[in-house]
């Protein structure tokens, strides 16, 4: 009997064991999801000198579903690079880069730049 008990107990272990990890494997997984759109950019820095009338933006997302610039859409390629050209006006501009993936959750960033012509 004490073996019989021992062996169910060994066989409930291992079992809450494996459960832990499935779930735990699963929230690991699920962790880009969960934390929804990511947003870098590479060019231009924030208060970038811009010498010349076009600016051009370049970055990176994960897990977005639209991107713009400036409230104009803007195609990512399969890896989640992003590259657009922006003809703004002589002076001190503000570049607004959003992205938002399918649940709503979304992600905006501005950059502060001087174009000079």
């Amino acid at each position: 009997m004490r073996h019989s008990t021992f062996r169910t107990r060994l066989l409930q272990f291992f079992s809450a064991v494996i459960i832990i990890l499935i779930v735990g494997y699963g929230l690991f997984e699920a962790r880009k999801i969960i934390e929804g759109p990511q947003l870098v950019i590479e060019s231009p820095i924030d208060g970038a000198i811009i010498h010349g009338a076009v600016v051009n933006i370049s970055g990176m997302v994960q897990n977005a579903a639209f991107i713009s610039v400036n409230d104009t859409p803007v195609l990512a390629d399969s890896l989640g690079n992003f590259n657009t050209k922006i003809t703004p006006p002589e002076g001190y501009g503000i570049l607004k880069i959003y992205v938002a993936d399918r649940f709503g959750r979304n992600r905006t960033k501005l950059l502060h730049i001087m174009v000079e012509i």
